[in-house]
């Protein structure tokens, strides 16, 4: 434990963590998927629920296929954006932090098949934010606590390893012979 010590971040780190990962959870929800919540996650979608379902396969439960509704839809988002907010401000990280994770994974799976891989990297990272101590520094849960939790090495060492795999395999992914051509990006369009 004491030769990997070094690898727990500062609860200063963790603090700009929180504030950035819910900047882009918030500029996600709210210029990406907001302008758009009634063309794939309301009641009469472009592409008709059924179909996204067999296509994004039964095991993808997401809350808006049982509910379909254009206003749960809306009040989803809007409760999604509210505890995003409130984690990025760092008022109860934990609870919050749960629930950003559970309207943002609603989303993605009723339609994952126009996900982009930051939809999928910010699931991963939000789930293991959830763990660590993030509400220590820059936060309004501080303000009435002077304690500081130090996080976790176990929880620190899972997310770093996560996002060690995440670039690792899109680095591997990125090695075929259209990516070392050049043609990747044309096969694409």
């Amino acid at each position: 434990y004491n030769r990997m010590k070094y690898l727990i971040p500062s609860l200063y780190s963790l603090a700009l963590f929180r504030i950035v990962l819910g900047i882009s959870v918030l500029y996600n929800l709210i210029f990406v998927k907001l302008p758009y919540i009634e063309e794939f996650y309301g009641k009469n979608t472009i592409i008709p629920k059924s179909l996204m379902i067999e296509m994004n396969g039964e095991q993808s439960f997401s809350i808006l296929n049982v509910i379909q509704s254009d206003g749960f839809a809306y009040l989803l988002m809007l409760f999604t954006i509210a505890a995003a907010l409130s984690f990025t401000l760092g008022y109860k990280t934990k609870l919050v932090g749960f629930i950003s994770l559970f309207g943002y994974w609603s989303f993605l799976q009723a339609g994952s098949k126009f996900a982009f891989g930051f939809d999928f990297y910010t699931i991963h990272v939000l789930f293991w934010a959830v763990f660590l101590p993030l509400d220590n520094h820059f936060s309004v849960s501080k303000i009435s606590r002077k304690e500081c939790a130090m996080p976790s090495l176990a929880f620190s060492m899972a997310l770093l390893i996560q996002i060690t795999c995440v670039y690792f395999f899109t680095g591997l992914a990125k090695y075929g012979i259209t990516w070392q051509e050049g043609t990747a990006i044309t096969a694409m369009l």
